[in-house]
């Protein structure tokens, strides 16, 4: 839900646009004094182009989460992709050149690397690793882990593969999504084909190793 100065109203939707650029999201918006499905063509602009009426800046945004998402989705990216980066330059410096894959760093050089996080139950992330064209060691790895009800998924998104609408995660860090916004907690770290995995026994599992081609999204809709 949205709230502007003077009124509130739904976002149930989204979808990508070329413009005014690459890359622009358009939400679609359920408005009861106007209708459903209404396209949100700019949010820092946003008019809606049948009508002229102006929204206005938006000054709040609620978003429905279950009641053991304690861990809020800010915080999880930040961790994530910190985890993720570093994690791909430590693997970068001890693999033989040339390289079998793009560091992270790189594609932050070229602006081409995007963070796509969402939350979901660990039982349908498990379930779900088949469909995703993942390493089948690391598939194993993950669906053997014992996993918080619900997880944060930090995925690493390389821009151009997604653009030209191929697998394009490079890997996904997940974390407890009870854990505190102060701490996030890492559960596991998968990048260039490289998985790390804290057991509940205070152990980690590294290296396992699958390879270093991308994979498919796991979450919903297009990444």
């Amino acid at each position: 839900m949205v709230g502007t100065h003077n009124h509130a109203f739904i976002l149930c939707g989204y979808r990508r646009s070329n413009q005014p650029r690459p890359g622009w999201i358009e939400f679609i918006r359920h408005d009861d004094q106007a209708g459903p499905y209404l396209v949100v063509h700019n949010v820092l602009n946003d008019i809606d182009q049948r009508t002229g009426k102006v929204y206005g800046p938006w000054r709040t945004m609620h978003v429905p989460v279950p009641d053991k998402l304690w861990l809020a989705p800010e915080a999880a990216e930040r961790k994530g992709g910190q985890f993720l980066l570093n994690a791909s330059n430590v693997i970068a410096s001890a693999a033989d050149d040339p390289l079998p894959f793009t560091p992270l760093q790189d594609l932050i050089n070229g602006r081409q690397l995007a963070l796509r996080t969402y939350a979901i139950r660990s039982n349908d992330f498990k379930a779900n690793l088949g469909a995703r064209a993942i390493a089948s060691p690391i598939q194993t790895e993950y669906r053997l882990a014992r996993l918080p009800r619900f997880v944060w998924v930090v995925e690493a998104i390389d821009r151009q593969l997604r653009q030209a609408g191929k697998p394009c995660v490079l890997g996904e860090a997940v974390l407890d999504a009870t854990s505190s916004d102060h701490a996030p907690q890492e559960i596991a770290l998968h990048i260039h084909g490289v998985m790390w995995l804290q057991q509940t026994n205070g152990g980690i599992r590294f290296p396992i190793t699958g390879d270093a081609q991308p994979y498919d999204s796991g979450g919903e809709g297009d990444p």
